[in-house]
């Protein structure tokens, strides 16, 4: 509301509006309370305000990382993604489980400190083909995952072509002479023979005591007491049989070992440890050498009758010494063609040693010239023969 009014005798003056908030305690409208009571009370209302807003932070503050713990707990250590089952292609069955003991080694470890291994969204491939890649030698890796439980290796493996006996084992060598992997039990219980150096290696438990088997002798039996069989003993087979096809596809055979790989031990003359030996994808021996060994696995047999138990490889004389079960050895050089050494050997042993060969102490063929041999009899019988 506005009140007019004139001055008498003046000029009427412009129409003003009324100003309810003076302070005249006539008016109604006037709220009769201090400024200092009205400042505390607007300080109490903004404070109020404050601790809402505060409150309602915490609140989603709280409910965001609840949301975002229940995810990553669902993603990583729940059962939704956790590695339960691995696909190894291409391989063979011993190099399959070298390769799934290298990845069951990483999946029980953690990246990070916190994240399991065993989860298939912080499964590392690339520590995985390390690991693999430190345990056998493969040519092709290739690692997937395959949601939401699977990890699919496909791999190509070299081909093993003959086993190096080192201090801590028994490698296998591919056709280039690079370690591809260490023998598993299986294998190195049917390697069969085992050289004296190798078998007095043997890890032994306490308490366990050794017997060679050549001690063992059949108990002598009383006639009367037994009664003749009219079974008769199985066949011999002959040596000139055709031998078996070794895992590599050519017909290694050695006597006493089902594997089909040649056993080679290497005679360096030198203190090599354990931490020198060669790891899976290096060099272990020269090429020509693992070529003499293995081409001289498929030729002994059919041509002298009987086969090898193990080879020792001289690297610095480039020579190969081939033990037979008969107690005897052959030198072969691997400076020249393996196969007219063992033809000339054969021509030795029918024409020059013939049924005294359990009396031989080794035939030496590394020389074009002349062939060395020697008897366990007398020295006199030795010599050379042209």
């Amino acid at each position: 509301m506005t009140k007019r009014y004139w001055r008498h005798g003046g000029k009427r003056p412009k129409a003003a509006l009324r100003d309810f908030g003076r302070k005249r305690y006539g008016n109604p409208l006037f709220n009769a309370v201090s400024s200092g009571t009205r400042r505390r009370h607007d300080g109490q209302a903004r404070r109020r305000g404050e601790k809402r807003g505060l409150t309602l932070v915490i609140v989603t503050g709280l409910a965001v990382t609840a949301a975002v713990g229940w995810t990553a707990w669902y993603l990583l250590w729940s059962p939704a993604f956790r590695i339960t089952e691995i696909a190894v292609s291409g391989v063979s069955p011993e190099t399959e489980a070298t390769v799934r003991s290298a990845l069951d080694e990483r999946l029980a470890k953690h990246r990070l400190l916190i994240l399991p291994q065993d989860n298939l969204l912080a499964f590392s491939g690339r520590s995985a083909t390390e690991d693999i890649a430190a345990k056998v030698f493969l040519t092709e890796l290739r690692l997937r995952k395959k949601f939401p439980h699977q990890i699919v290796v496909e791999a190509k493996e070299s081909e093993v072509a003959a086993i190096l006996a080192v201090k801590s084992g028994l490698l296998a060598l591919d056709k280039e002479g690079r370690v591809v992997r260490r023998l598993s039990e299986g294998e190195r219980v049917r390697l069969g023979v085992l050289p004296p150096e190798i078998s007095a290696a043997q890890p032994q438990e306490d308490g366990v005591v050794t017997i060679d088997a050549d001690e063992l002798k059949p108990a002598e039996s009383n006639p009367g007491d037994a009664k003749k069989s009219d079974d008769k003993p199985a066949p011999v087979p002959a040596a000139t049989d055709k031998p078996a096809e070794s895992p590599t596809g050519s017909a290694t055979e050695t006597s006493g070992n089902s594997l089909g790989w040649p056993l080679i031990m290497i005679d360096d003359r030198s203190e090599r440890k354990a931490a020198d030996e060669p790891q899976p994808g290096e060099q272990a021996m020269p090429k020509e050498a693992i070529l003499a060994v293995t081409d001289a696995g498929v030729r002994l047999s059919p041509a002298i009758g009987e086969a090898a138990t193990w080879y020792t490889f001289r690297p610095t004389a480039e020579t190969v010494e081939v033990h037979f079960p008969s107690g005897w050895s052959a030198y072969l050089t691997v400076a020249r063609l393996v196969a007219p050494q063992i033809d000339r050997l054969g021509i030795v042993l029918k024409e020059k040693v013939g049924n005294r060969r359990s009396d031989l102490l080794y035939v030496d063929m590394r020389f074009e010239e002349k062939i060395f041999l020697r008897f366990r009899a007398a020295q006199e019988d030795s010599g050379a023969v042209d």
